[in-house]
C-alpha cells in the first residue's frame, strides 16, 4: 500500500504526517504536538467524517480561546476533500468574512507546509477543491460561506462545519437553521460544530443548540473546563485576566458560559446612574455630542446625546431616545430627523455622529441644515475604539447616567466578540431591538472623551477681572 492510499484509509496516520505550524522556528509533525485532548476529538469524529458502523454525525466540541479549534477544523476538511471516495458538496460557515478566512488560510497553511497536498486540493477564495486528476472524488469542494451573507435553503451537502458558532450573532440563526436543515436531506452528511462558551446562557439561541447537541444520544458533545493547551501560559493567561473583563475572561479562557451579556458589569452600570433626569437644554459649561445609529425596517433606530465637561473631563447622558418599526412597517426617518434638529437646538450639538450605512443621506439633509455630522464607519479600527472606549469609561465610572431601561438593559446585553483585527460590540436582537440605543452610546463615546479631554476654553468672565 503506498502512503496515499494509507492515508486515505486511516485519518490518523494522515494527520501524524502533517507539518504543521506551533509557533516555533519551522513548522513540525503534528504527531509529535498533538495534545490528549485533540486526540480524543478526533477520534469522536473521525467515524462520523467516513460514515462507518454506527458513527454519530453530529458532533459539537466546545473549547477555549487559543484552543486550535480552526486549525484542527482545516485537518478535518483536508482529509475528507483529499482523499473523497466519490464527488462531495462541503460547506463551512462563520460568524462573518474575517472569520471564514480564517479557515480558508488555515487550509492554505497545511498546504505550503506540505507540498504534497498542493497536488490534491485547491483552496481559492472562499472555495477549497480536490483536483487530483483521475481521483473519484476530482471537483470535490467546500464552500465556505459567512453570516453576512444571509441564508443558504436549496443545499444538499455531504458535510457542515459550523466554525466558532456562539460568535455568529442574531444574523447567524438563520444561517443555521439553514444548514442543518439542509444536512437533514442526507442520511449520510457529517455536521461539526466547533467554538468557544457564548453569552445568553439560558435563553439564546446558541446556547439551545449547544444544549440540545449535549443532552442528544445522536450529538457527540465535548467540553475543555479551560486552559488545557501547553502552548497557552500562566504569564498569558494573567495578562488576558487583568485586561478583559472578568465575564469576558470567564468565557473566552475559562470556557464559561455566561448570562447575558458580558462586555460591562452590571455593578458598574449601575454607579453610573447617578442623574434624575435627562436635560431638557444644554449646560454651561458642557458641550455636547450625538450618536446615530439609524434602521428602517428591521431594528430600531436610536439617538443618544452625551455631554462632556473639559474642566473636569466627566461625560453624562443627556438624552437617549429610539423608534421602533411597526410591524410590517418603516420607521419614519422625517421623524427621526426632526427630532436631530430640535436637539441641536436646545443643545448646540458640537457634532453628530452617524453610521453611514443607512444614515448617509439624513446626514447630508441635517448638514444643510447646520448639524454638523460626521461619519463613523464601522471598520475594525474604529469597531475596536469602540468597544475599549466604552469599557474604559464605564470600569472608570467616568460617566453619569439616568435611568433609562432601555439603555441600562441594551448596555448590560453587550457582548466583547473576538475578530481578526481585536474586539468588537455585538448584541443578541430581542424585542426591544439590537441594543441599538447602547450601540448609539458608542458611537459618540471615542468623540465625546476626545472632546472632553482638550484643554478647556479660557472662560472671559474669570478672566477679565483679573488683567
Amino acid at each position: 500500500m503506498g502512503t496515499l492510499e494509507r492515508f486515505a484509509a486511516d485519518p490518523v496516520a494522515f494527520r501524524a504526517a502533517l507539518m504543521v505550524d506551533a509557533g516555533r522556528a519551522a513548522p513540525v509533525r503534528f504527531a509529535d504536538v498533538i495534545e490528549p485532548w485533540q486526540a480524543a476529538d478526533f477520534r469522536a469524529t473521525d467515524p462520523g467524517w467516513r460514515v462507518v458502523g454506527d458513527a454519530k454525525l453530529r458532533c459539537y466540541l466546545e473549547r477555549p480561546r487559543g484552543h486550535s479549534k480552526t486549525s484542527d477544523l482545516a485537518m478535518m476538511v483536508a482529509h475528507r476533500l483529499a482523499f473523497a471516495p466519490r464527488i462531495l458538496r462541503g460547506y463551512a460557515a462563520a460568524a462573518d468574512r474575517d472569520q471564514a478566512r480564517l479557515l480558508r488560510d488555515a487550509l492554505a497553511r497545511l498546504i505550503r507546509f506540505n507540498p504534497w497536498l498542493d497536488e490534491l486540493l485547491d483552496v481559492q477564495n472562499y472555495t477549497v477543491r480536490n483536483r487530483a486528476t483521475g481521483h473519484p472524488g476530482k471537483d470535490s469542494q467546500l464552500e465556505i460561506l459567512s453570516c453576512d451573507v444571509g441564508s443558504s435553503y436549496g443545499l444538499l451537502p455531504d458535510f457542515v462545519i459550523a466554525d466558532e458558532l456562539t460568535h455568529w450573532g442574531a444574523s447567524g440563526e438563520a444561517l443555521w437553521h439553514s444548514l442543518i436543515s439542509s444536512a437533514a436531506k442526507r442520511p449520510s452528511c457529517m455536521v461539526v460544530v466547533i467554538s468557544n462558551a457564548g453569552t445568553g446562557k439560558g435563553d439564546s439561541w446558541q446556547w439551545k443548540v449547544r444544549e440540545h447537541a449535549r443532552t442528544s444520544q445522536d450529538w457527540h458533545f465535548s467540553r475543555l473546563d479551560g486552559p488545557r493547551a501547553s502552548w497557552i501560559t500562566d504569564k498569558t493567561l494573567d495578562e488576558q485576566r487583568r485586561i478583559l473583563p472578568g465575564s469576558v475572561y470567564a468565557r473566552l479562557w475559562l470556557n464559561q458560559w455566561v448570562q447575558g451579556g458580558d462586555a460591562l458589569d452590571g455593578a458598574d452600570v449601575d454607579a453610573c446612574v447617578t442623574l434624575g433626569a435627562p436635560e431638557a437644554n444644554g449646560a454651561p459649561g458642557w458641550d455636547y455630542v450625538g450618536g446615530l445609529d439609524l434602521s428602517v425596517k428591521r431594528d430600531h433606530s436610536a439617538f443618544v446625546i452625551i455631554g462632556c465637561n473639559r474642566k473636569t473631563q466627566r461625560l453624562k447622558l443627556a438624552r437617549v431616545k429610539s423608534w421602533e418599526p411597526p410591524v410590517g412597517g418603516e420607521i419614519d426617518l422625517q421623524d427621526v430627523q426632526s427630532y436631530v434638529r430640535r436637539m441641536h437646538k436646545r443643545f448646540k450639538l458640537r457634532d453628530v455622529l452617524y453610521d453611514p450605512f443607512q444614515a448617509a443621506l439624513m446626514a447630508q439633509q441635517l448638514s444643510k441644515a447646520g448639524v454638523r455630522c460626521t461619519e463613523w464607519n464601522m471598520s475594525g479600527k474604529n469597531q475596536v475604539l469602540m468597544a475599549s472606549t466604552l469599557l474604559e469609561v464605564f470600569r472608570s465610572r467616568r460617566i453619569d447616567l439616568y435611568r433609562d431601561p432601555q439603555l441600562i438593559s441594551d448596555l448590560l446585553r453587550l457582548n466583547i466578540a473576538v475578530k481578526s483585527y481585536g474586539y468588537r460590540l455585538e448584541a443578541s436582537r430581542n424585542a426591544a431591538g439590537h441594543a441599538d440605543r447602547a450601540i448609539a452610546l458608542a458611537i459618540a463615546l471615542p468623540t465625546a472623551v476626545e472632546l472632553g479631554s482638550r484643554r478647556p476654553l479660557i472662560d472671559l468672565e474669570e478672566w477679565i477681572p483679573r488683567i
